[in-house]
């Protein structure tokens, strides 16, 4: 059972400095926790009765991304994986300087950053972890584009 919580928005501006010149801004972030309280193993994958299709496992112990889990009911650690909870925190983003400089030919130059962020633990305020979106260390892309209107 996965008790997961997200939370994004999209931001778009477009500005006109002139008719021929334009700032254009996109932004995405986005944030996604989760934690799961209850995990299962498969045992009979075709059965009609959906109890008998697995059984559950037990935590023991939840400490430094560690799972400790008990697959029999004896109490003792059957089986120990890495914790599945998680952290996701992304933000992408775009500035394009559009600029028309003769009728139909146009120059872009464009700024992508881009950043994320994947944990292994869970963030109990989705909120929280949407602010930690700024310290995220990202990349940055430039490019230019320019076309060329050829009249025939």
């Amino acid at each position: 059972k996965l008790n997961r919580e997200t939370l994004q928005t999209t931001l778009r501006a477009e500005y006109f400095i002139t008719p021929e010149l334009s700032l254009q801004f996109y932004g995405n972030p986005y944030a996604s926790t989760g934690h799961y309280s209850e995990l299962y193993k498969v045992e009979n994958s075709l059965a009609r009765d959906p109890r008998e299709r697995y059984t559950s496992f037990t935590f023991l112990n939840r400490e430094g991304g560690v799972v400790d889990l008990d697959l029999n009911g004896d109490q003792t650690a059957d089986l120990i994986m890495a914790d599945p909870d998680f952290d996701f925190r992304e933000f992408r983003s775009n500035f394009v300087l559009r600029w028309e400089y003769l009728a139909g030919s146009t120059l872009y130059l464009v700024w992508s950053h881009n950043s994320s962020s994947y944990e292994y633990l869970h963030t109990p305020s989705i909120l929280d972890s949407f602010r930690g979106i700024s310290n995220i260390k990202g990349e940055n892309g430039f490019m230019i584009k320019l076309s060329y209107w050829l009249s025939l």
